[in-house]
């Protein structure tokens, strides 16, 4: 049975991650070879498969399930290709989020497609969503897609019981880091009101560039320390961060990477290098004692190996700058987008911080500010996907769901779905004064013990960021600017997003 969930976490990585990136290449006509395999070594842990040859798959894991989609008893498409299943039509689609949301459309709630050979069910209904019963938790997408695709060592492969202590080490990490930190973040959050308060009124701002910018300064600084108050080191991290996070899940799954020497090497230098700083931190951070308690200085405190801490130092790093970011980046739109939100806002943060500093304590106090980063997730579908395995066979509805079928969770769909949201494409952060709406958001996997670390760490930095902001500035949305939406493992504005500013009197 291990060896079937080793696999299947493996598809379901392909399935989530690399189709979001893989497809349009290959609609293209890039369809190549094996993929992760030949990539750079990573001692014993086996290389990711192609998502096609996971969709042909072996042996009984890949048995078509079923002669024809009927056979599942769930509503949903045939198979439009023999061997690829279903993925020309999510080709057509654009995106996973998109085919799902064409999917449940038409077919309702639940649904079933076929990637490849292989079965898949999506459940695109809250109210369905609480009967999908499974002994397991929906896996964090960033922690498992990122160990697989930079060939560390996932958790099947461990104790479990190890792994659940190395679990918990992380998550304390981040929330210490936060609690060490918060100076630190509104200095950061002050430097960019600052620069921002230096410009023109009418100069347009770089939304996504200045976000990705305080969002690598804040975590880079909060898990390593000070080695990156220097701006340079930033710079430097930045450049390896942008390179690996370029090519993961495009170059490595359509084969470019291995085709590509000079985009190899690129890459492989800059994981080099990347690692190599982490091994300094390590080393120039063990059994020493510093005035800010820093996120690696949690790992150092538990019993994991080099390696160990190396990796969940890189996992926090890359889905940390990237969550937060993305968060930070789409609240400011929306603000800029909402002249009465942002003044609530505005009266919030007045009234709770007046000319004082920003404590903890204070920060509990913003609700309206959390409501509005809670929006945030919810209109810009922050995450639109997650998955898990249906180790046991389970029901929704009067649907069976088969042991060891792919059960996807169409966040995307459940987000903005009109039977659990009233007027659901418009940004009103008031609905989360409604206790039946932070339920719902808790459920998805966005709020409460359900949220992942990094966007708890994000959820923080922003409120921070945002507190900052709207005491100084107001913010403007640029005229007959249309945003355009990626949808990849984190949902991003497909261009630049521009906003301008003024000062506020």
């Amino acid at each position: 049975m291990l060896d079937f969930a080793i696999f299947a976490v493996t598809f379901l990585l392909v399935l989530v991650g690399a189709v979001l990136y893989l497809y349009p290449v290959m609609a293209a006509g890039a369809r190549h070879g094996p993929g992760a395999g030949s990539g750079r070594p990573r001692g014993p842990a086996r290389p990711l498969p192609s998502a096609r040859d996971v969709a042909a798959g072996p042996g009984r894991a890949c048995t078509l399930l079923g002669a024809s989609r009927q056979a599942s008893g769930i509503p949903g498409l045939a198979p439009t290709d023999e061997k690829d299943g279903n993925l020309p039509d999510i080709v057509a689609s654009r995106s996973l989020h998109e085919f799902l949301v064409n999917l449940h459309e038409k077919y309702g709630p639940v649904v079933s497609f076929w990637f490849g050979r292989r079965l898949v069910v999506s459940i695109g209904s809250i109210d369905l969503l609480k009967q999908h019963i499974n002994p397991n938790r929906m896996s964090n997408p960033f922690e498992a897609i990122l160990k697989s695709f930079l060939r560390y060592q996932p958790s099947l492969n461990g104790d479990t019981g190890e792994s659940h202590l190395r679990r918990k080490l992380y998550e304390n990490g981040v929330t210490k880091s936060l609690q060490s930190n918060l100076a630190l973040i509104q200095k950061l959050s002050e430097e960019l009101l600052a620069k921002w308060l230096s410009l023109p009124e009418a100069q347009h701002v770089p939304l996504c560039q200045h976000m990705l910018g305080f969002a690598m300064k804040s975590v880079t600084q909060t898990a390593m320390g000070s080695s990156f108050e220097d701006d340079r080191e930033v710079i430097r991290f930045r450049r390896h961060h942008d390179a690996i996070w370029s090519e993961i899940g495009k170059g490595f799954l359509d084969g470019s990477l291995d085709k590509n020497m000079t985009r190899k090497k690129l890459y492989e230098d800059a994981l080099k290098e990347m690692e190599s700083t982490l091994r300094k931190v390590t080393k120039e951070r063990r059994g020493r004692s510093f005035n800010r308690h820093v996120f690696i200085d949690t790992l150092l405190q538990g019993s994991l190996s080099d390696q160990q801490i190396l990796e969940d130092t890189m996992i926090f790093s890359l889905a940390g700058c990237t969550i937060t970011a993305n968060l930070c980046t789409w609240a400011v739109y929306f603000l800029a987008t909402s002249e009465d939100v942002q003044q609530n806002l505005y009266k919030e943060v007045d009234r709770v911080l007046g000319k004082g500093p920003i404590t903890h304590e204070k920060i509990e106090q913003l609700r309206y500010c959390r409501q509005v980063l809670c929006e945030t997730v919810r209109t810009a579908k922050l995450t639109p996907i997650a998955a898990q395995l249906q180790e046991l066979e389970g029901r929704v509805d009067q649907h069976t769901i088969p042991k060891e079928t792919l059960v996807l969770y169409a966040l995307g769909v459940m987000l903005q779905d009109s039977s659990s949201w009233l007027s659901p494409y418009k940004f009103d952060p008031e609905r989360f004064s409604e206790e039946s709406a932070m339920k719902n958001l808790s459920l998805l996997g966005f709020s409460g013990s359900q949220e992942c670390p990094e966007l708890r760490f994000a959820y923080m930095v922003a409120t921070v960021l945002l507190s900052i902001l709207v005491r100084k500035l107001y913010l403007h949305p640029v005229k007959g600017q249309v945003m355009e939406t990626k949808y990849e493992l984190v949902t991003t504005p497909k261009e630049e997003a521009w906003i301008t500013v003024s000062k506020r009197s």
